[in-house]
């Protein structure tokens, strides 16, 4: 996963790069084809082929706990930790 930071986001052409959108179920499709960093967490593949734009990543778990997932795989990669 390659993550953003500040001084990528000043040279980017996009604004859309600036954000990581993190979908729950087919009905995020859009927002996934939109957003060049995003997340589907399980669920949200759950459909399979019926999505029209899949995310760029997916996390093993499921609703909150795919979310929970992907916050402490960007807080260690920025060198931080999630407080419990």
């Amino acid at each position: 996963m390659r993550l953003l930071y500040s001084s990528d986001r000043a040279s980017s052409a996009s604004p859309t790069v600036a954000f990581l959108f993190v979908g729950d179920s087919a009905n995020d499709a859009s927002m996934f084809a939109y957003f060049p960093l995003s997340v589907g967490v399980a669920n949200a593949c759950a459909s399979g082929d019926r999505l029209p734009t899949p995310p760029g990543y997916v996390k093993l778990g499921s609703s909150g706990a795919g979310f929970v997932e992907l916050v402490d795989r960007v807080t260690a990669a920025r060198g931080e930790s999630r407080e419990a």
